[in-house]
């Protein structure tokens, strides 16, 4: 895939959407002299945000907006590069892909990653798992075909390999026991058992048209 920073203005104007907690506003920082609106609805990830940021000497240069991802309240034509990592999914791949387009300058570019099949016959049990818990999960062709109705040209992509996944979930996992015993008694709590899946997410360059 080709280098974003290369492609980019010497000082970009960036759009980190769905940011959590800044993991990808910090890198996006460190590699490019652009400027970084980082936007996520829940404010509690933006103040560990600005907490990072601070730490590390980026927080001039690392704006935070709370915003619904659905209703982002920019203007038209405000950014070089449209980033969100692991979120489009929150509103759907193809509203994603028609509400941002705007935003991004004649030119500009979006990376975004989807949870996708990159096989045609995944196992029954994993496939009856994502369609109850994400019946929107399409092949990667799919995917690249909606971009493209939507404006899109594909500029790159690459799949995000398994060890990716793994040290999302890990954590997670390790956390478990102690999150059980402390919302016992919350039904909104319960989870069932963490799984590997055939499906990963398959992240995507591309390029606004006209």
């Amino acid at each position: 895939m080709p280098d974003p920073g290369r492609l980019l203005p010497p000082a970009p104007d960036i759009l980190d959407v769905g940011c959590g907690t800044g993991a990808s506003s910090l890198v996006l920082a460190s590699v490019t002299n652009g400027r970084i609106v980082a936007t996520d609805l829940f404010a509690a990830f933006l103040d560990q945000l600005r907490e990072r940021a601070a730490a590390t000497g980026q927080a001039r240069r690392i704006q935070t907006v709370a915003a619904d991802m659905q209703r982002l309240p920019f203007w038209d034509d405000s950014f070089d590069l449209i980033w969100s990592e692991g979120a489009a999914y929150v509103m759907g791949f193809d509203a994603a892909l028609a509400a941002w387009r705007p935003l991004a300058r004649a030119g500009g570019y979006l990376v975004v990653s989807e949870l996708s099949w990159f096989r045609p016959d995944p196992p029954a049990e994993i496939k009856d798992y994502w369609e109850v818990h994400y019946p929107a999960i399409r092949r990667v062709e799919d995917n690249l075909a909606a971009a493209k109705r939507a404006g899109w040209t594909r500029v790159g992509g690459f799949h995000l390999p398994a060890a990716a996944w793994d040290r999302y979930y890990a954590p997670l996992a390790r956390r478990l026991p102690v999150f059980r015993r402390l919302h016992a008694r919350d039904p909104d709590a319960r989870f069932g058992s963490l799984r590997t899946t055939m499906a990963r997410a398959a992240s995507v360059s591309l390029s606004r048209s006209g």
